[in-house]
């Protein structure tokens, strides 16, 4: 084996590993939030498994950036958003105002207000239960009301977006029209579907490639505005920089939940800390 082909090699694995070790600590992850929304909020054993996973999800960050670089040959996905989307730069997107914040009748947060103009990218952070998810759906209510924009959204939940039982072209493509079939097929295939993953339901398809085809019905659908929580965590230390780097050139207008430092650094052009008290600018 000469040195490039061990090095993608190792490349490869290092990804893979990753890949793997990040979906167990989200289904640990995902447990975990659920009883710390709907159990107990107080119990000391549940808090100190959530800051040993948030202290365990940094560490796996860390490594990641330490990998063996792929020679040459990428395999991240490329995301090429419409160069001919554009929001005007003066435009008031969004002033959304919120007095309490609630999740089950009990309160998380409260006087929130958000105020975004042009091509704003904005992220939210937040300790886990404090409703940032709930925040983001009122915020797309909001928008959905009154803009006149149009809107993409990408859930923490992928089903609640994608018919699992549909294919990857059934869910993009709709009309019949040859070039238009034809376009889906470039986009799911820059996105490295295999011939395979675009004819199988979209029920058989990993995390990383569910969120894919969100934004490749965002792409499709060229919209002006996309909502996005937690966008990179299903995505390999390969194509999150790709990822980040589409967005970073993306014309139009970014609300996002997003725990991910990269992101938060390259993308986000403004970052609120929700807490108790509203939302803080930290950024």
């Amino acid at each position: 084996m000469n040195h490039l082909s061990k090095q993608e090699t190792i490349a490869r694995k290092q990804v893979s590993d990753h890949r793997k070790q990040m979906e167990k600590w989200h289904d640990v992850w995902n447990k975990a939030e659920h009883q710390h929304r709907n159990v107990s909020r107080s119990d000391p054993r549940l808090q100190k498994k959530i800051k040993s996973l948030k202290n365990q999800r940094e560490r796996m960050e860390k490594a990641s950036e330490t990998f063996v670089e792929a020679p040459s040959v990428e395999e991240a996905s490329e995301f090429r958003f419409d160069s001919t989307v554009h929001v005007h730069g003066s435009k008031q997107i969004l002033d959304f105002s919120l007095e309490v914040l609630q999740i089950a009748n009990k309160q998380r947060s409260k006087q929130i207000h958000l105020s975004i103009k042009g091509q704003e990218k904005v992220a939210i952070i937040g300790e886990n239960g404090i409703g940032k998810t709930t925040l983001l759906k009122k915020i797309m209510d909001e928008l959905i009301q009154y803009s006149s924009l149009k809107i993409g959204y990408m859930p923490q939940n992928y089903e609640d977006r994608l018919d699992s039982t549909k294919t990857p072209i059934e869910y993009l493509e709709t009309t019949g029209i040859k070039d238009a079939i034809t376009k889906a097929y470039t986009h799911l295939g820059s996105m490295k579907f295999t011939k395979d993953e675009m004819h199988q339901p979209i029920k058989n398809l990993s995390g990383g490639q569910k969120a894919k085809l969100l934004l490749v019905k965002m792409i499709l659908d060229q919209c002006e505005i996309l909502i996005l929580d937690e966008p990179t965590r299903n995505f390999s230390p390969l194509t999150t920089p790709v990822l980040c780097r589409a967005l970073m050139a993306f014309d139009g207008v970014i609300i996002s939940i997003s725990h991910d430092r990269r992101y938060l650094h390259e993308v986000a052009t403004t970052v609120y800390e929700l807490t108790s008290d509203g939302l803080t600018k930290i950024k």
